[in-house]
């Protein structure tokens, strides 16, 4: 992955069969597999889901 994703960027990140924004809340490097924690913004929920992703799974928003 070309882009380096740091805290507090909004990025896109894959959620079933659509894609949502969030923000990057933390980004850690456990063994070869690095994975990003986002609060990612639910058009469905009242409050922010924070969850994990592999690093490479995400891209910055625009």
């Amino acid at each position: 992955m070309a882009e380096d994703i740091r805290v507090g960027d909004r990025i896109v990140a894959p959620f079933g069969l659509r894609e949502v924004e969030g923000v990057v809340l933390r980004v850690s490097s456990p063994g070869l597999r690095p994975m990003v924690t986002v609060s990612l913004e639910m058009p469905d929920i009242d409050e922010p889901y924070v969850t994990s992703f592999p690093r490479e799974d995400l891209r910055l928003a625009a």
